[in-house]
């Protein structure tokens, strides 16, 4: 009796008809998430004043989380931790980032912003705050729905403000990496 009430239930929850499904939530359609993997190279820039020669090679990752605001632009927020080695030892990163983000065509968007963070040189001897900008593009090259698979590059340049000789006064860094957005 259990067992053919049951599977009545079963058989009218299953034949009812459905409801149309809710829209989505504003949050969800006006809501941005990146991340990225990427590996990079930070060298002094020019004739630097502290340290021309300094340069190191890292990998790391990126986060960003923001909010369209119409059409293709939007602001985000996040941050990035990069680690790797000098010639004289290890070198560590990790930014607060703020930027804007616009997209130029259906799969190539811009990202410019500004980060402020601290770098690390055989971490926890020597360290330095830093601050500057950065420029960065992605391509998708996996669609998703409204996410997608992208190839992304990024170029920064900042100010180490604390006076460590081995730091330059002024790095620029580049980088390319595999990533993800929604």
């Amino acid at each position: 009796m259990r067992l053919a009430f049951a599977a009545s239930l079963l058989a009218v929850t299953l034949a009812a008809p459905r409801g149309e499904a809710a829209p989505p939530s504003w949050l969800a359609q006006h809501g941005l998430l990146e991340g990225s993997i990427d590996a990079g190279w930070r060298v002094a820039f020019g004739n630097d004043a502290r340290n021309p020669g300094f340069s190191a090679v890292t990998l790391g990752g990126e986060l960003l989380v923001g909010l369209s605001v119409g059409a293709g632009f939007g602001v985000l927020v996040g941050g990035h931790g990069r680690v790797g080695s000098t010639d004289g030892g290890s070198y560590d990163e990790l930014a607060g980032s703020l930027g804007a983000v616009l997209q130029v065509a259906e799969r190539v968007r811009l990202l410019l912003g500004g980060d402020v963070g601290r770098a690390w040189l055989d971490m926890p001897a020597r360290s330095s705050l830093f601050a500057g900008g950065w420029l960065a593009s992605t391509i998708d090259v996996l669609s998703l729905g409204r996410g997608a698979l992208q190839l992304c590059i990024r170029l920064d340049l900042v100010n180490f403000i604390d006076n460590i000789p081995a730091l330059p006064l002024v790095s620029v860094s580049f980088g390319g990496g595999i990533g993800a957005r929604y």
